[in-house]
């Protein structure tokens, strides 16, 4: 059985799950300050990884998925968002 990034068991992401994913991170992307002097490839990572973890395990609100991955890049202390 395939597991996703906690361990758990995966299920195939469909073609809506992913663009829904690849809005939630755009958007996300989008409300970022960029003023704040961070790592490009470790807000994309972090907010990526945040995004895809949420999609398995269910999420399907972009909203909640961009604001949560923001949240979570903040809580590192990595970003301000706009």
């Amino acid at each position: 059985m395939d597991r996703n990034f906690r361990g758990r068991a995966a299920r195939p992401l469909t073609p809506d799950d992913l663009r829904l994913a690849a809005d939630a991170f755009e958007a996300a992307l989008n409300a970022l300050d960029e003023s704040v002097p961070i790592d490009p490839f470790t807000a994309r990572r972090t907010l990526a990884r945040y995004v895809i973890e949420h999609v398995f395990d269910g999420e399907r609100d972009p909203e909640r998925l961009s604001r949560g991955a923001l949240e979570h890049l903040m809580r590192a202390g990595m970003a301000r968002s706009a």
